[in-house]
C-alpha cells in the first residue's frame, strides 16, 4: 500500500500530540477518517524507514530527473525505461511514465528533452532491433489507463517517439479491469508483449511488424490471485518474471503463461526479513558472466538482488541513499537497468529508479526518477 506523500517529522509530532490528548480522562471521541489515515501513514512510514535502516549496502544517485508534471503531492511518476542510442551511447535516453499525463523523455543527466501527453501511461518498456525485411525498429510500449489500451511507439535515431501504425490495442473488452504492468520480450526471432491488470489477469501477445504496421496476436494467459505489476523477460532463458505485489515473484519457463509457474520463495515477505511488500518494479542486470534479477521492495525502500544463474539465490538488498545535492529514492515503483557502457559517467551502465518521496532540500516536491551509475563488481561485494 502506497504511503501518502506526507513528511514524517511533522506527522510524528501531530501523532504524539494526539496520543497525549487521547490519554486525558475525557469522553471517548472517534477519530475522523482523514486523521486516522494520516496516523496510519505516519506509522507505516516510520516502519518503512526503520526496516530500511537495517540494510547496510547503499549506492548513491549520480543524477536525478526533472520532476514530473502533476499536482503538488500527487503520486504521478511510475516506471522508467532505457533506450540505447545505436551509435552514440552518451546520447541514449531515459523514458519515464507519468501516470497522470503521459511519457517524459530525459537525457542521461536527467534533463527533460520531450513530453508526450498521450494519457495515463502506467508501465513502459523498450525493445530494440526488431527486424522486418531490411528494416529494423526500436519500440516503446506502455499501458494506457485513460482508454484501457496498450500503446506502441517507434523510436527514431534521436530518441523521439511516434505512434506506429496499429500501435493501439484496445484491451477494454478483453477482461482486463484496469491495465497496469507491461514488458516486451524477445527469444531468438520471436517478439512478445506482456500486459497485466489489477484484477490479476496477465496476457502474452506475439509482436510483429508488417508493412510498417505493428500487430499483436494473443498467445497465452493466466490469472494471479492478487494484483501484479512489475514484469521483466529474460531473453537468454525465455523466462518471464512477474511480481505479485503482496506475494512475491513468479517465473514462467519458456515465456508462456500456460506453463507451470514457480514462485521464488526468497522473494516472499514471510521467508525474507529484507522483503517488505509491495513487490514492485523488476529488471535484469547482466555483466561479466553474471546475471541478476533486481526487485523493488517498496515497503522498506530497498532493492532485492537474486542470482539468476544460481537458482535465483537471494544475495542481499541495497538502498539508494542521497547526499547534500540529490536525495535518495524511497517507496520506488518502477526500475530499469543496463550494463552497457554509456560513456564516462556510466562505464558499467546505469540503474533508474522512481522516487516516491522527492525532496529539494527539506521541501517535498513532485516525484521524479533517480539515476545511479552502476559500480564495478557491486553485486559481487560483501553484503
Amino acid at each position: 500500500m502506497r504511503i501518502s506523500l506526507i513528511r514524517l517529522t511533522s506527522l510524528a509530532v501531530w501523532v504524539c500530540c494526539l496520543a497525549c490528548q487521547q490519554n486525558k480522562p475525557k469522553q471517548a471521541q472517534s477519530i475522523p477518517a482523514e486523521r486516522q489515515e494520516a496516523i496510519d501513514d505516519s506509522l507505516a512510514l516510520a516502519e518503512a524507514l526503520l526496516a530500511q535502516s537495517l540494510i547496510n549496502k547503499t549506492i548513491p544517485p549520480l543524477y536525478e530527473t526533472t520532476p514530473v508534471r502533476s499536482a503538488a503531492g500527487e503520486d504521478a511518476a511510475d516506471d522508467p525505461a532505457i533506450w540505447i542510442h545505436p551509435t552514440q551511447p552518451e546520447a541514449s535516453r531515459i523514458y519515464g511514465s507519468n501516470k497522470r499525463a503521459g511519457i517524459v523523455a530525459y537525457d542521461l543527466q536527467g534533463q527533460e528533452s520531450a513530453f508526450y501527453p498521450v494519457g495515463r501511461i502506467n508501465n513502459i518498456d523498450v525493445i530494440q532491433g526488431i527486424s522486418h525485411g531490411n528494416l529494423s525498429y526500436d519500440l516503446l510500449g506502455g499501458t494506457n489507463r485513460t482508454n484501457q489500451s496498450l500503446e506502441i511507439f517507434a523510436i527514431d535515431d534521436n530518441g523521439a517517439l511516434k505512434h506506429i501504425n496499429g500501435g493501439h490495442l484496445d484491451l477494454s473488452r478483453r477482461g482486463m479491469d484496469d491495465v497496469y504492468g507491461f514488458c516486451f520480450g524477445q527469444y531468438g526471432d520471436q517478439y512478445y508483449a506482456y500486459v497485466n491488470a489489477k484484477n490479476g489477469m496477465v496476457r502474452q501477445y506475439a509482436l510483429g511488424i508488417a508493412d510498417s504496421t505493428v500487430y499483436l496476436t494473443l498467445l497465452s494467459g493466466t490469472t494471479l490471485d492478487s494484483q501484479p505489476e512489475g514484469m521483466v523477460f529474460d531473453s537468454d532463458a525465455s523466462v518471464i518474471y512477474i511480481g505479485e505485489e503482496d506475494l512475491g515473484i513468479w517465473m514462467f519457463p519458456g515465456g508462456s503463461l500456460g506453463t507451470k509457474a514457480k514462485l521464488i520463495q526468497s522473494s516472499r515477505e514471510d521467508n525474507n526479513k529484507n522483503i517488505r511488500y509491495d513487490i514492485e518494479g523488476l529488471t535484469i542486470y547482466e555483466r561479466a558472466g553474471k546475471k541478476y534479477l533486481l526487485a523493488s521492495s517498496q515497503g522498506n525502500f530497498s532493492y532485492a538482488v537474486f542470482d539468476i544463474r544460481d537458482d535465483h539465490k537471494y544475495l542481499g538488498s541495497f538502498t539508494i541513499k542521497g547526499g547534500s545535492d540529490i536525495d535518495g529514492a524511497e517507496e520506488t515503483d518502477g526500475i530499469d537497468a543496463t550494463s552497457v557502457d554509456l560513456g564516462s559517467d556510466f562505464p558499467y551502465g546505469l540503474m533508474v529508479a522512481q522516487d516516491g518521496f522527492n525532496y529539494d532540500g527539506d521541501k517535498l516536491v513532485n516525484q521524479n526518477f533517480k539515476i545511479v551509475a552502476m559500480q564495478d563488481s557491486f553485486f559481487e561485494q560483501d553484503w
